[in-house]
């Protein structure tokens, strides 16, 4: 239960990205710093292995590569995909964000959605929480005016969370303050000095506490018994490793082969016709060629080959569509060199909405493994003939 609440969550804050249509100012190189007395009037978009902002974005800030550095305040949302987020500063709109660790000990006037190893909040949230983490700390300056929801290992209540709580744990932890509801299914709790739930608890574990929540609890206690679902736990498990395994896929794609990526998305745009043509061919032809192969004996080691390349280029061709899908939708919005990193955080998640949506997902599975393998085998051709 505690693994499907978090892959689910996490998957529901990503499949939630809104990419403003007017990405502004785009910086990318190692570093990057926006100084005290810099202002930057407008989105700004960064791609650098750190990033460190102390002056004034008025717009969106959108970053993707290792660190983020926030002393300064953003006027408006902030999307950032690395492996550590610290935020001292404000933020005056929404947090949409995926790391390794984030910290944040500023403010945030709207909701924060996110996933990530390790989150620690220590500062007001206006809105919502929304998070999937191994661990995730509400420090004891926290004060969370809207609701609650996590996936998590453990949940640690230090502050104040002023909404609801609903929450998948393995263990609870409450030293603060929750005025609304607390709805969590977990296997420990642990309780100290300052505790309270001054609304209702439903709780499901497989057993009832022993312990008296009388003293913790102002309103009612439900008890439900917990029954896991395992069938339901593996389908999320699955889909949760796709959806992880391809936006990192895509990301070292983009990252590696930043040049070679984009010609062939902007070849493609040019000319769609052959690489689909490649595509469709490929996909069915391939694996054929395989099997003939295999079972002629003597040309076994080719068949092989063509069969761990068919292979191959269906898992490429998949992550290759979501990054074109992602670069053909920032175009719509009137970008005329889209960022790569931002293509494929939009593309791939989207990719993975629609494949999960019950028929419409045979459609979208097909026409992005043939578009993508046509991408893939033609970038192949190219590299070699080249």
């Amino acid at each position: 239960m505690r693994t499907f609440l978090i892959i689910s969550l996490s998957l529901f804050c990503t499949l939630n990205l809104t990419v403003p249509g007017d990405c502004g100012l785009h910086r990318e190189g190692p570093v990057v710093t926006i100084s005290v007395d810099e202002r930057i009037e407008e989105n700004l978009v960064i791609t650098a292995r750190i990033a460190d902002i102390s002056g004034v974005v008025d717009g969106d800030l959108i970053f993707a590569g290792e660190e983020l550095i926030i002393d300064g305040d953003i006027y408006d949302n902030l999307y950032a995909a690395c492996r550590t987020i610290t935020v001292t500063g404000d933020i005056g709109s929404d947090v949409l964000a995926f790391a390794h660790t984030i910290t944040l000990r500023g403010g945030v006037i709207g909701d924060f959605r996110g996933g990530c190893q390790s989150l620690t909040i220590d500062c007001d949230i206006a809105g919502d929480v929304m998070a999937g983490a191994q661990i995730v700390r509400i420090g004891p300056n926290a004060n969370i005016h809207g609701d609650l929801y996590v996936g998590a290992q453990e949940l640690i209540i230090e502050g104040r969370v002023r909404g609801k709580v609903l929450a998948g744990l393995e263990t609870l932890t409450i030293s603060g303050t929750v005025y609304g509801d607390v709805d969590a299914t977990f296997e420990n709790l642990h309780t100290y000095p300052g505790a309270e739930i001054r609304g209702d608890l439903t709780y499901r574990r497989e057993g009832e506490l022993e312990t008296d929540l009388s003293g913790l609890v102002g309103g009612e206690v439900r008890f439900r018994e917990y029954v896991p679902s395992p069938t339901l736990c593996s389908k999320w498990m699955i889909w949760g490793w796709i959806f992880a395994i391809s936006l990192v896929t895509a990301i070292i794609l983009v990252a590696l082969l930043p040049s070679r990526t984009r010609n062939e998305i902007e070849k493609f745009f040019g000319n769609p016709g052959n690489p689909l043509l490649v595509g469709l061919i490929a996909l069915f032809a391939m694996p054929m060629a395989a099997l003939v192969g295999i079972l002629l004996l003597v040309t076994l080691p080719i068949g092989l080959v063509i069969g761990v390349v068919w292979k191959f280029s269906l898992y490429f061709g998949w992550v290759y569509a979501g990054i074109l899908a992602g670069y053909w939708i920032l175009g719509r919005l009137g970008q005329s060199r889209p960022s790569l990193y931002v293509a494929a955080l939009l593309g791939v998640p989207l990719m993975m909405l629609l494949a999960m949506i019950p028929y419409l997902n045979l459609v979208v599975i097909l026409a992005a493994v043939i578009t993508g393998m046509g991408l893939v085998l033609t970038c192949i051709h190219r590299a070699f003939t080249s």
